[in-house]
């Protein structure tokens, strides 16, 4: 068994790893092999978790085990080592931690016994990656070495996952327990079932939906008086538009430069998408407070909202400084203020405007905010963009990319920092002052990337680059072309070959990117001191939680180091630390739109609430005294262990005019480095708002402290400051530290110091490319520096960075001289790069030089091997200069054998569209609009090449003699008679020949009849199936006995090509082999993999008697138990190709948000179950099954439940197995099997997946994505081993009494039904066991004005027990609680006046369905909105199953109404089959009152007839009263009090 677990980890291993790596040592197993040992340190074999007292400790390791010399503890000493090997890689990476103690705890690189390399670990249990450039080495044989020579406390070494790799920084997997994912340190909570904490800490919950009313929460913020302030979205999918779901104005959306321009495009499409719909709902602001300090909320008000305009986006950032409030909601920022501390804002207004200019994708909105040690706020929004101008008429426009900006708090000084962001979500600094962003992936394969936000940046990402990707068809390509993102690797950490234009990021981590924060230094700090916490939210609970990281120097940027799970098992969207000692978390419990659900949840441990320091945070910030303080005791505080509260005091020190001495003062002391940053911090304030000299002299003799940091933030701080000689600031650009160099750099840019322009040049020729952060300083002190003449120039430097960047200048500057470097003789990389800039920026003055390079790619001529990427860049500029020349370039290269076929198309496709070229500039994704152009100027380059490409072959040749036939060229070789010998040309292939086919028939021969009719019998199928269309298109009536034969052919693309064909012929014929089709299907005598084409031609032909009887019959024959009954057709003969297209680019589906297809990090997310494999464990039905009813079977580890007991207990955790007897629960780290015959009621996994495939996706387009699931037999990931679980006795289990505070009961699934269905605990059946009684609504009583009785109702809980297993095919559209899924789904059930008003509606609704918008409770639902816009289709169902399920939803979630028999279904089974039903169609139902607003879940649940009893009804009135009391009369008393001290 040993020896399988050890294979099987090591496999799994494997799979993370590069092709060209090579594991040398994964240390799993149990023992070191061939590895030589001295001493006992190392013990006998890998450990597992660590050794005595490390045991659980050590974190960052790979698989299940590694090496450790604490075998024997602290004392124990001695070596492994290696066997020898051959270097053959250039890169050697592996894990390492312990000592940091050279010669005494490291790893050795031996050759000839000689040390070659070696790497220590930096006192303490966490491995960190570690890599070494052995290219130098290649060839040579070597030895490992793993020494432990020392006998002190903290003195060892581990090591673990030693590798050889092409790349410096490659990936390596988590740790494992048993073969299952494994996060070290985590522990199981019974607060929340299915969440894993840090051990030690306690999970408390703050507030939830039922008690505090809080509704999908999106960021927190804690002000000064520890109260919560939480944003709510109401809008998300209810008035935010996403453009995935309307592809009809993308066009539109992207040539949007303003809001104004965003607000004329909704009036334009008004029709397709109201207006009205969009302000009806709006964002909020909930102020939590808990008076009692229990670390529950015990008081909740609505601290704003009004937040609903036609432009609004969803609530984002949210942050509170000294009673004033920031709140970012698109297109403004917000400041607010509750001046009579009644937990309302009642002063608002606008800081800025002109966010949000493009609807983009929903979440690309405002995010923020984070207080920076410079005094200023910074923000961020996504690539919704911006097109702000700031108090001092200042303009930033900022109209295709996400952008990190800041201001001062009063909101003048509003400037751009960081740009090149797709969606950055949330900002930190560290106690350092560095900026840290997280910016979510694109779903094409990127990652969600770590950024350091670094002034005048850019990252890279446009929004063209998502329209190229995500719609591709609206800007006119059919299949998804490549675009730069993804080809050049813009997105991914720096490597070689990397556009230099850019700023990498620091690493990538999470697949949903959310709330940022960083650990301040007091409080809540179990395993995550000096630490950021990111939220990671991927749509459900199981696969989302928060990552912890560490930040380390290197060069001028940061690295990443101890990645590590935090928190797991919580669908989170934000996190922030408390002055009390407790971490807040945002919980918005699941899905991808606004619901009635969301919790607060706390982490803290027994030391953060009881610690000194921590009760000193908390009456300092209580205090709100920072201002009130005298500067000596700021002076003080400014050495505090938190950096809030040495921030806090820094700024209220720096408000004071006193303030300089006490600044200079701390930047003095030796014994305090943190009193010493922040007073270099104070000086930057002061010198950057009262241009104080005395500060800048200080920050200029900071230059030369001793300290790296210290002079680095000096450097920084100096280029905002009034300084007037620079030679000091451009001595540092020579510092020994990277980091100093870098700010040094950016502040000259700053001062725009002339004289730093040659330093510049020494600074990057030193850096040799090495540290982008370091180039990225040097380029903006060029800008800063020198003149665009000057840059220039330096196209002739003999040092290849320096020319490299002053591309990247020149492109910043949008000079036509990049054409200057085109040519570069030294390094085609900064060619590219010139070339680059000149089209993707573009630089129109520089385009034409780009379209000439084609001539070093017309065919013989030798131009330099390009990318498909910079091919294209030609091929495109070419198109848009036009003119004859560069289109007889494009044929040219078309005519090039020895170049890409994809970019000879392409070149072709070019020339296809010249005269009307499409909006969108094509290579870019961006519009960018063309005049028409006149065919006279293709004519003539194509009148001049189309003989030479119409020598060539293939899908070339194919378009070649297509554009001919477009353009109606008179040439030599495609007369009739050459083109129909061309048919005989097999060797062409079946392209070729079909297009030869279309011009034969455009020109209409005379016996175009016998050709095709002979070519309907070809063996090249696609070909034959191509004439065959063609021959039904244009005789029709001859076509039918040939098409016919063919619908028996055996082959099935043929088979299904003709059924397509014969649905369009007219006629009786057609008809009637139509209708002998169904009946085959209905017999089951039809071949499955042409059932799909059998049902389309039926629908197309049900105007004819015989077609319509016969689909009718194959109707019925349909299973009524079945729901996937009407979708059969889709399990055989779909197309794998079509089906990958689906997955990959389908913007309803948008599969690969959430799902991917392999082990490595190729494109895909990670919320929903990997495919790899898929094809090989699962059949088509269960692919159908989960695409369809996703709620059906939910993949083991994607889906918490609960389980109740038959004695009344209950456990939870994520479902790990099942089988007919037992389940198998992961609670944390224990693996529990449960027998079934003990479980009383059990949840419900509810997929993440919404809304099903089958209300977005075509049936075909279901069939292709079932055959492409079944193809995926490669890669299967290896199965966990066999874990032995423990038998769970539930009579052993505690009464659990802690609160659950979910808000969002799951759907139960009975064993047996409840003995009430009322939920009237005092309510008894009635004689039958079988009945309940339950009162009559408003649609069972009498007219108004007469008496309104309650009636007494039966319900048969067998009816209930059917309707509730029957509503499973609703729930994944109408919410597990009635509730609603808003966006793709159905609109709410409870309550609803439609479900419990005239029962005829819902039957007919449930027999022929309902296309239209509709009003319930209130609320308007726009089809193709608010809800799916397929509407409600008819479902297969019987008489009884029908009147089950509407009984079911008429009588739960507090609903109360009649019961529906199968005899009232029978009423109108004859409207089966009829078009879906109008709201005009149906009968009006009362309305419900007004106050009748709750949802379910979204209040406390009633209890049924006791809920409306007179005695509940005077309790009610009561509180009624004492509200009243409270929110009106109490503050009149104050406010005329409040008077009378006044008059007094």
């Amino acid at each position: 068994m040993t020896i399988f677990r050890c294979a099987l980890v090591a496999s799994t291993l494997a799979l993370h790893l590069q092709a060209a790596d090579r594991v040398f040592e994964p240390f799993e197993g149990d023992g070191f092999g061939t590895w030589q040992e001295t001493g006992k340190a190392f013990g006998k074999a890998p450990a597992t978790g660590g050794h005595g007292t490390q045991a659980g400790k050590v974190r960052g390791y790979a698989g299940e085990s590694f090496a450790s010399s604490f075998a024997e503890g602290a004392a124990g000493m001695g070596s492994l080592t290696s066997p020898p090997f051959a270097i053959e890689h250039p890169h050697l990476s592996f894990l390492i931690g312990g000592g940091s103690k050279k010669g005494l705890t490291s790893i050795q690189l031996l050759i000839d016994d000689q040390i070659m390399r070696e790497a220590t670990g930096q006192d303490d249990s966490i491995l960190r990656s570690r890599t070494w450039d052995v290219s130098n080495l290649k060839g040579q044989q070597g030895r490992l070495r793993l020494v432990d020579a020392a006998a002190r406390e903290g003195d060892y070494i581990l090591i673990d996952h030693i590798l050889f790799a092409e790349k410096s920084d490659p990936g390596f997997p988590d740790a494992t327990r048993d073969g299952r994912p494994f996060n070290p340190g985590l522990v199981s909570t019974d607060t929340l079932p299915g969440v894993t904490i840090p051990e030690g800490s306690r999970l408390e919950i703050f507030a939830t939906h039922d008690e505090h009313d809080l509704y999908s929460p999106t960021a927190l913020c804690i002000d000064e008086s520890g109260r919560v302030l939480v944003t709510e979205t109401h809008r998300l999918r209810h008035g935010i538009p996403d453009n995935r779901d309307h592809r009809y104005w993308h066009t539109d959306d992207i040539a949007a430069l303003s809001v104004e321009d965003r607000h004329r495009m909704h009036q334009k499409w008004d029709e397709n998408y109201p207006v009205a719909a969009m302000t009806e709902k709006s964002e909020k602001i909930r102020l939590l407070v808990d008076t009692d300090g229990d670390g529950e909320a015990d008081r909740s008000t609505l601290y704003a909202e009004g937040f609903n305009g036609m432009l609004d986006g969803t609530a984002g950032g949210i942050y509170s400084l000294e009673g004033q409030v920031y709140f970012a909601c698109i297109p403004h920022i917000w400041t607010l203020r509750d001046t009579d501390d009644d937990g309302i804002a009642d002063v608002r207004k606008k800081l800025f405007s002109g966010f949000g200019l493009r609807v983009s994708l929903s979440g690309h909105d405002l995010n923020g905010f984070a207080l920076g040690a410079d005094g200023r706020l910074y923000g961020s929004v996504g690539d919704r963009a911006m097109n702000v101008t700031n108090r001092e008429g200042l303009h930033f426009a900022y109209t295709d990319q996400g952008t990190v900006f800041r201001f001062d708090p009063d909101g003048t000084n509003f400037e751009v920092v960081h740009a090149g962001l797709r969606n950055p979500k949330e900002i930190a600094f560290d106690q350092w002052g560095n900026l840290i962003s997280v910016d979510n992936n694109s779903d094409q394969g990127d990652r969600a990337r770590v950024v350091y936000i670094v002034d005048g940046a850019d990252s890279g990402w446009r929004t063209d680059h998502q329209n190229l990707h995500t719609f591709h068809r609206e800007v006119g390509y059919p299949r998804r072309p490549i675009n730069q993102w993804m080809q050049e690797r813009q997105w991914d950490k720096h490597h070689e070959g990397q556009p230099a234009f850019l700023l990498p990021p620091i690493d990538v981590l999470t697949s949903g990117p959310s709330g940022l924060t960083y650990q301040p230094g007091t409080g809540f700090s179990t395993n995550c001191e000096n630490s950021f916490l990111v939220c990671d939210y991927r749509g459900g609970p199981a696969a989302s939680g928060i990552w912890a990281f560490q930040l380390e120097p290197r060069g001028a940027g940061l690295k990443m180091v101890n990645a590590r799970k935090f928190n797991w098992g919580a669908a989170v969207t934000d996190v922030e630390f408390g002055y009390d000692g407790r971490l807040y978390v945002a919980d918005f419990v699941k899905g991808w739109q606004s619901h009635s659900a969301g919790r607060i949840y706390t982490l803290s441990s027994e030391e953060s609430l009881t610690s000194t320091k921590t009760r000193e945070v908390t009456e300092l910030f209580a205090g709100k005294n920072f201002n009130r303080l005298p500067p000596l005791q700021l002076f003080e505080l400014m050495k505090h262990e938190d950096f809030r509260v040495r921030l806090r005091a820094q700024l209220a020190l720096a408000d004071r005019p006193e303030a300089v001495p006490y600044f200079i003062n701390a930047t003095r002391q030796e014994e305090s480095r943190s009193l010493a940053l922040h007073g270099t911090w104070g000086l930057w304030i002061r010198a950057r708002r009262a241009q104080s000299k005395a500060s800048t002299e200080r920050l200029v003799e900071l230059l030369g402290h001793p300290d790296n940091e210290l002079r680095a933030q000096a450097a920084r701080a100096l280029g905002e400051a009034p300084l007037e000689d620079h030679g000091r600031l451009v001595n540092s650009l020579q510092d020994p530290s990277p980091r100093v160099r870098a700010f040094a750099a950016t502040s000259l840019a700053r001062h725009r110091a002339k004289g730093a322009f040659n330093p510049t040049l020494v600074l990057l020729a030193e850096n040799a490319d090495h540290d982008p952060y370091l180039r990225h300083a040097g380029v903006m002190a060029l800008l800063g520096s020198g003149t665009e003449a000057q840059i220039a120039a330096l196209n002739s430097h003999p040092n290849k960075s320096i020319r490299l960047a002053a591309v990247v200048a020149l492109r910043r500057l949008r000079s036509h001289n990049l054409v200057r470097f085109f040519f570069d003789k030294e390094d085609p990389l900064i060619s590219d790069e010139a070339i680059r800039a000149a089209h993707d920026v573009p630089i129109e003055m520089a385009r034409p030089a780009v379209a000439a390079l084609l001539d070093e790619y017309a065919p013989g001529q030798g131009g330099r091997p390009l990318s498909r990427m910079m091919l294209r860049r030609l091929l495109h500029s070419a198109f848009r200069v036009g003119g004859t020349e560069n289109a007889t370039r494009l044929l040219r290269v078309a005519a090039n054998t020895a170049l890409d076929e994809n970019e000879r198309l392409e070149a072709l496709r070019l020339v296809s569209v010249w005269t009307n070229p499409p909006a969108v500039d094509q290579s870019l994704g961006r519009y960018a609009p063309l005049d028409p152009r006149n065919q006279s100027e293709i004519k003539e380059a194509l009148e001049l090449e189309i003989e030479s490409l119409l020598s060539l072959k293939g899908e070339v040749l194919a378009a070649a003699i297509g554009l001919a036939g477009q353009y109606g060229l008179s040439v030599k070789g495609l007369d009739a008679a050459s083109l129909t010998s061309l048919l005989e040309a097999r060797e062409l292939g079946s392209r070729v020949r079909m297009v030869v086919l279309d011009l034969l028939a455009a020109g209409d021969p005379a016996a175009l009849h016998e050709l095709l009719d002979t070519a309907t019998r070809d063996a090249d199928i696609a070909y034959a199936n191509h004439a065959l269309g063609l021959l039904a298109s244009r005789f029709p009536q001859s076509a039918i006995p040939v098409v016919t034969k063919t619908l028996d052919s055996n082959n099935v693309v043929q088979a299904q090509a003709a059924w397509k064909i014969l649905a369009n012929l007219p006629g009786e014929a057609a008809a009637a082999r139509i209708a002998r089709g169904l009946h085959e299907l209905e017999t089951g005598k039809l071949n499955p993999a042409i059932a799909l084409e059998v049902v389309e031609a039926g629908e197309k032909r049900k105007d004819d008697p015989a077609v319509t009887l016969a689909f009718k019959n194959y109707g019925n024959s349909l299973s009524k138990d079945d729901p996937l009954a009407d979708f059969q057709i889709c399990l055989q003969g779909g197309n794998p190709v079509n089906g990958e297209a689906v997955f990959r680019s389908n913007p309803a589906g948008q599969c690969l948000r959430c799902h991917r297809v392999d082990n490595g990090h190729s494109e895909g997310g990670e919320a929903g179950p990997n495919l790899a494999g898929i094809g090989k464990r699962h059949d088509a039905r269960y692919f159908l099954e989960s695409l369809i009813l996703p709620n059906a079977v939910v993949t083991p580890g994607f889906g918490v439940v609960s389980l109740t007991f038959k004695n009344g207990k209950s456990k939870s955790g994520i479902l790990s197995s099942e089988n007919a007897d037992t389940i198998e629960l992961l609670e944390g780290m224990d693996l529990w099997r449960i027998k079934k015959s003990d479980i009383r009621e059990r949840s419900k996994p509810v997929s993440a997946m919404a809304p099903p495939m089958g209300a977005v996706l075509t049936k075909r387009e279901l069939r292709d994505l079932v055959a492409w699931l079944g193809s995926l037999t490669r890669n299967n990931p290896p199965a966990p081993p066999g874990r032995s679980p423990t038998d769970l006795d539930p009579d052993t289990l505690p009464v659990k009494t802690s609160r659950n505070g979910t808000g969002t009961p799951q759907p139960t699934v009975a064993e047996s039904p409840p003995p009430n269905e009322t939920g009237d605990p005092k309510k008894t059946p009635g004689p039958s066991p079988e009945t309940t009684p339950t009162p009559a609504t408003a649609s069972d009583r009498k007219p108004d004005g007469e008496s309104r009785t309650t009636i007494e109702i039966s319900i048969d809980s067998r009816q209930m027990k059917l309707g509730k297993k029957t509503y499973l095919t609703c729930l994944a559209c109408h919410g597990d609680r009635g509730q609603g899924v808003a966006g793709q789904g159905g609109p709410p059930l409870a309550p609803s006046e439609w479900v419990v008003g005239p029962v005829e509606n819902l039957i007919r609704i449930q027999i022929r369905g309902l296309r239209d918008n509709i009003t319930v409770n209130h609320r308007h639902y726009t089809l193709g909105v608010d809800i799916n816009p397929a509407g409600m289709i008819p479902l297969s169902q019987t008489n009884e199953q029908i009147a089950a399920v509407l009984t079911y939803i008429r009588n739960s979630w507090g609903n109360r109404a009649s019961a529906v028999t199968p005899g009232m279904v029978e009423k109108y089974r004859a409207e089966s089959g009829q078009p879906p039903l109008k709201i005009t169609d149906l009968v009006a139902p009362p309305p419900l009152p007004e106050s009748a607003t709750e949802t379910p879940g979204s209040g406390p649940p009633t209890s049924g007839p006791a809920a409306g009893t007179d005695e509940i009804r005077r309790v009610f009135i009561i509180l009624g009263i004492l509200t009243w009391c409270s929110l009106c009369v109490i503050p009149v008393i104050r406010r005329i009090k409040a008077q009378n001290r006044a008059g007094r």
